[in-house]
């Protein structure tokens, strides 16, 4: 998994989680492959929206040379999947079902 790096997030995520969630996603700004995998979140707020966000932008801005992919976001059936999907973020990320979908063999 060389250049991969997946943030596993669980629980809800919410404005009292913001400073948790922030150091688990901090890993990824500079991962060549950056996978957030939301399916055991049980519930998500604007907050966490906010956060993928701010780090799809940390991302961006660590890449002047485009070598990063796109982060990917893995929700299966989760509520975050509905969360995200409501809010448009499913025309800003990738989303999959699965790693394995999403390209990513463990």
């Amino acid at each position: 998994m060389d250049g991969i790096i997946i943030a596993r997030l669980d629980g809800e995520i919410d404005v009292n989680s913001k400073a948790e969630l922030r150091a688990k996603l901090e890993p990824l700004i500079s991962a060549k492959i950056a996978i957030v995998d939301l399916r055991e979140v049980t519930y998500m707020d604007s907050s966490a929206l906010t956060e993928l966000l701010l780090l799809r932008r940390k991302r961006d801005g660590s890449d002047p040379d485009g070598n990063l992919q796109a982060m990917r976001l893995i929700v299966g059936n989760s509520p975050a999947r509905r969360v995200l999907q409501l809010s448009g973020f499913d025309k800003v990320f990738p989303m999959y079902d699965t790693l394995e979908e999403a390209g990513v063999h463990e």
